[in-house]
């Protein structure tokens, strides 16, 4: 019986770390879209925080030195006009809903998310 209590617990704690690890995947994505972490696009000197999403492949990623103005561009945002007009990269709302279904048809398609990931969202390195 002490066996099937541990085995319980065990199935939970991995239910527990699958949640959190994908929330974070989505949190990535999410944040990749932000322009307080990510420039979307051609980077500009005089870059300004929106709480605008663009549709273009990140070309600049800010560390956390480099967020002076984070919480500006950190709000609900405005899909910029490179969304749903053929843009290089899906919209957030669009690559959230797509890691939501990649990670729910787990085991079967992990190379076929990365593709998605690369292609839609983050680019190739």
């Amino acid at each position: 019986m002490s066996s099937c209590r541990a085995f319980a617990s065990e199935d939970r704690v991995d239910g527990l770390a699958r949640i959190t690890a994908e929330g974070a995947l989505l949190h990535l994505i999410q944040d990749s879209y932000s322009q307080s972490h990510t420039v979307r696009g051609t980077p500009h000197v005089d870059h300004t925080y929106e709480a605008r999403a663009d549709c273009y492949l990140p070309t600049h990623f800010y560390t956390y030195w480099g967020q002076l103005k984070h919480g500006v561009a950190d709000r609900v945002p405005e899909l910029g006009a490179t969304c749903g007009n053929g843009g290089e990269a899906d919209d957030v709302i669009t690559a959230s809903a797509m890691a939501i279904y990649y990670v729910s048809q787990r085991p079967s398609t992990p190379e076929v998310f990365e593709a998605y990931l690369q292609d839609r969202v983050f680019g190739h390195s």
